[in-house]
């Protein structure tokens, strides 16, 4: 049956060909029109023009059969499913261990399979990032991996990656636009460091929340900080502090910044572990002991946890399940098959001094 909203002669033409390709025999166009339901002088003048392309044989008989077009057309598809596949990986900055952790494993998924790793880092540069993604179609990348620096839209970059049928998978963050997100559920990471710190608090207190760069992996952790502190009732957000980076030195500064203008307040979440690592920092400066709740599980973080803090947990993302997860389904997306889903959620889970032991740690 012909779909409706393609240009005709083009829909007739697939037509024809799938008629032959499924019924395995050459055929006369009076056959082809009749189980086509289409004229037969319409189905003859597009079997003559198929047949001039290569795309269709005319027999001795007056019959047709599929062409050495269609072979070679087969031919170049074999050849694409098996190739080793090129994927250009586009990280934040190789500075956060969450992204060495995450090459490490990208490396040895590629070893095991085949093909190419191309690596291009930002260092947290929105406007780096997005000569990098044009860089790396033009450098012939079968696959884009991109972990983006900022939320915003990436229009150019992605009618480009489409021109070019290189699927694009957001990893990390999710981002609008892709054919697919590969992410930690930072929402229910938000959620899980909401609800220990309401734990922790008893349900009463004033809290800080330092956040980094503006991508959609911190906002949606957050946004999950927010719901669980809203659910608890009788806790406060005393103060809220963003610097434009995901680091150390920004939470000792967003820490140091609360310490002295913000008073009383009972507990800090950080949305990730770099700022959560230089906000203990700051606190150690001062004497505070203020407990902080972060998201990440990097080695060094549960170090601090295990120690006796300030950090007292962090919910765990796992950086090469997101990885590999994500070079599986760029390889899927690269060969032409489609995925019911656009989204593939990791799940997380908080670790403290209770079961950092048995946690396996990376970073």
């Amino acid at each position: 049956m012909l779909q409706p909203g393609r240009v005709p002669a083009a829909a007739r033409a697939v037509a024809l060909l799938r008629y032959l390709a499924s019924t395995g025999r050459p055929s006369t166009a009076s056959a082809m029109a009749k189980a086509l339901s289409l004229p037969r002088t319409s189905v003859l003048g597009i079997c003559d023009a198929l047949a001039d392309d290569r795309m269709l044989v005319r027999l001795a008989d007056g019959r047709f059969w599929l062409g050495s077009h269609v072979l070679e057309l087969a031919a170049a598809s074999t050849a694409m499913l098996g190739r080793p596949l090129g994927v250009g990986l586009l990280i934040v900055s190789r500075a956060n261990s969450f992204y060495t952790a995450m090459l490490r494993a990208a490396t040895r998924e590629m070893s095991a399979a085949g093909g190419q790793l191309l690596v291009r880092d930002a260092q947290e540069s929105p406007r780096t990032q997005r000569d990098q993604w044009h860089e790396l179609i033009d450098d012939g990348a079968d696959i884009i991996i991109i972990d983006s620096v900022d939320a915003g839209t990436h229009t150019e970059e992605l009618d480009h990656a489409r021109r070019a049928g290189v699927p694009v998978i957001a990893i990390g963050s999710r981002l609008d636009g892709v054919d697919m997100s590969v992410t930690s559920d930072n929402t229910q990471a938000g959620l899980l460091a909401g609800r220990r710190v309401a734990e922790v608090l008893r349900g009463r207190g004033r809290v800080a929340i330092l956040d980094g760069l503006r991508k959609n992996a911190n906002i949606d952790r957050v946004a999950g900080f927010r719901e669980a502190i809203r659910d608890s009732g009788g806790i406060e957000i005393a103060a809220y502090c963003q610097e434009e980076h995901d680091t150390s030195a920004a939470g000792q500064r967003m820490m140091a910044r609360v310490l002295a203008d913000v008073p009383d307040v009972d507990a800090v979440f950080a949305v990730c572990d770099p700022i959560a690592m230089g906000a203990a920092a700051a606190q150690r400066d001062t004497e505070a002991a203020i407990p902080i709740v972060s998201v990440d599980g990097r080695s060094d973080a549960v170090d601090d946890i295990v120690s006796g803090g300030p950090l007292i947990a962090s919910v765990a993302q796992d950086p090469a399940r997101l990885i590999t997860a994500a070079i599986t389904i760029g390889r899927e997306l690269a060969r032409g098959r489609s995925l019911a889903q656009r989204a593939h959620l990791i799940p997380v889970r908080i670790i403290d001094a209770d079961n950092a032991e048995g946690y396996e740690r990376w970073g």
